[in-house]
This record gives C-alpha cells, sequence and structure tokens, in this order.
C-alpha cells in the first residue's frame, strides 16, 4: 500500500517524525541505568569497557538525531526519497539488536522497542515514500555506514584496554 503523492514538507514529517518519538522511548531503553554500555562493554568486546558515556553521546547526537534532522531537510527541500536514511536507520538498528539477542540468546538494552517500534515504523516509512531504487539504496547504504563507522571506532578502544 503506497501513499499518494504529497507535499515535501508533509512526506518530511511523515517520513522523519513519527521515528522521533520512538528513538526517544528507543534510547530510554538502552541507556537507562546505563545498560547499553554494558551490553556494549560485555558481551560484544569480551568484558572490557568498550564504549565511554561521552561516545554513547555522540553516537546518538551524530548518528541519530543528526541524521534524522538531514532526513528531514533532504526530504523538504530536495525530495522525499532523499530522507530514507531515517527509517532505514531503524531498521538496521533494530536488525543489529535482534543480531545481539540471537547471538547472546538473552535480552539486550533496546531490544523491546527495536522490535515493538523500530520495525513496524522503519516499514511503514519505507512503504510510505515513493523513490527510485537508487535511493532506496543510498538509505540503506547511509544506515549501515554508520553502523560499520560505529564499530570500527569503538573496536580499536577495546582492543587498546585488553592490553
Amino acid at each position: 500500500m503506497t501513499a499518494p503523492p504529497v507535499s515535501s514538507l508533509v512526506a518530511a514529517l511523515r517520513l522523519v517524525f513519527p521515528p522521533s518519538p520512538g528513538y526517544v522511548l528507543h534510547q530510554a531503553e538502552e541507556h537507562a541505568g546505563d545498560r547499553f554500555r554494558t551490553v556494549v562493554g560485555h558481551p560484544m568486546f569480551a568484558g572490557v569497557d568498550g564504549l565511554t558515556t561521552n561516545g554513547a553521546l555522540w553516537i546518538n547526537l551524530k548518528g541519530v538525531w543528526d541524521i534524522n534532522l538531514a532526513a528531514l531537510f533532504a526530504t523538504d527541500f530536495l525530495a522525499p526519497g532523499r530522507g530514507l536514511a531515517a527509517p532505514y536507520l531503524m531498521l538496521v538498528n533494530a536488525l543489529a539488536h535482534l543480531a545481539i539477542g540471537l547471538r547472546t540468546c538473552d535480552y539486550n538494552a533496546g531490544l523491546y522497542a527495536a522490535i515493538l517500534i523500530f520495525l513496524p515504523l522503519a516499514h511503514l516509512r519505507l512503504d510510505l515514500i515513493q523513490a527510485s531504487l537508487g535511493l532506496y539504496a543510498f538509505g540503506l547504504g547511509v544506515s549501515v555506514g554508520i553502523r560499520l563507522l560505529i564499530a570500527i571506532g569503538l573496536n580499536p578502544r577495546a582492543a587498546h584496554l585488553r592490553q
């Protein structure tokens, strides 16, 4: 089911705004009691503190909120399909939480919101915006790239702490 064409501002708000409250709930689940850093530090990096508090803040500011803001502007000023990184960011994040859960056979901070909020919202957002295959690929590439940059940035710190 695809929505009819809409103005770019309305499309921008439909694409980017609904995920924002979802991210607030997700980040509350992740970061209350410093749970996310515990999850990242222990099972993902063999017990070392691979992620600092400042690192977690910067990941969320730059890797979530700035990307969503850029997607809002790209959708409004360029074209609705230019903001597809926002829903793909939710989808990639949800899949990462699911993969960690399957790998550890345990709950990880953010898993419930990923399943209950991110997967449905990402699906609805991706279905709502009409765009070329290239723009879908670009949005997915940006989201996967951000996830890889986070992993690449955390691995050297964890390796250094293990020495």
